[in-house]
């Protein structure tokens, strides 16, 4: 009998998957073109990173979960751009990388990704990339192009933000530190950017264990501390926090420096990286 069940349940999920696929297919057809990143509804960063949001000629790119391209797929008559996020060196994404590669779109871009193997600090990229048209990585000092999230977009960067704290503290929901600070608290399981945006600013310096909280902490012109650094992608900013375990937060905030350029700068690299996709896409 739990044999018997054991195998209605794989048959079970094999049909899932193969309706998942065909929904896919579905989705995918009428697309003009995809853009592929993580689509996780309890991340803001993962959720607000893909450049179909932001950028205009791109308005009737369809956005899709990369996590749902578990086979090759028909995608010869497509532009495809991938990204952004922490989808490189992450056991997690390179299976779905390897799988839009196979299915040889009519244009691949990588747009804003970056490495992200968590529990060290070694900056490497995956042999996929090369067989990408463009290639615009969020990380400094790689060996393609230097093209940060493109979420430094948002119009609420030009807003102004009055500082009401020394200090605010943004947890990445999954890996929170100094819970119970005291500090004014927020966590990217919050998905309201504007608030997030206006939250960061508030603070003269942003404690953080996420990587787009640090980010865009940054492009606000504050110092920025990051906490218990579990991943490479908190090693390979342009404009590079404080990097400090919980403990030393204090060593952190006297170490911490802002980068009144960093929004220009991160705004400038897309809209140049944007012209060259465009001429590429013939729009």
């Amino acid at each position: 009998m739990q044999n018997l069940r054991s195998l209605f349940d794989a048959a079970r999920k094999r049909y899932r998957r193969y309706r998942n696929f065909k929904d896919l297919e579905a989705r995918i057809a009428p697309a003009v073109g995809i853009n592929f990143h993580r689509r996780n509804p309890k991340n803001v960063g993962d959720l607000r990173c893909g450049p179909a949001e932001y950028v205009d000629f791109l308005h009737d790119f369809k956005t899709i979960e990369i996590f749902r391209c578990r086979r090759p797929m028909k995608l010869a008559d497509k532009p495809v751009i991938v990204g952004g996020g922490g989808l490189l060196a992450n056991e997690f994404f390179a299976e779905h990388i390897d799988n839009i590669v196979r299915s040889r779109p009519k244009l691949l871009v990588c747009w804003g990704a970056g490495q992200n193997a968590h529990h060290s600090d070694a900056i490497r990229y995956p042999e996929s990339l090369k067989h990408f048209d463009l290639v615009g990585l969020r990380d400094h000092g790689n060996p393609y192009e230097w093209v940060p999230c493109v979420s430094c977009l948002h119009e609420g960067f030009d807003k102004p933000h009055a500082i009401e704290h020394e200090i605010v503290l943004y947890n990445h929901s999954e890996f929170a530190s100094l819970r119970n600070s005291g500090f004014p608290e927020l966590s990217n399981d919050e998905m309201d950017l504007d608030r997030i945006i206006a939250f960061l600013g508030s603070g003269a310096t942003v404690l953080t264990t996420s990587y787009h909280g640090a980010y865009w902490a940054t492009l606000l012109g504050r110092k920025v501390v990051v906490l218990d650094p579990f991943s490479s992608k908190f090693h390979a900013y342009r404009h590079p926090p404080a990097l400090v375990s919980s403990d030393d937060w204090r060593e952190g905030v006297r170490r911490a420096i802002a980068y009144p350029e960093a929004l220009e700068e991160c705004r400038s690299s897309n809209t140049a990286f944007a012209a060259k996709v465009r001429e590429r896409l013939g729009r």
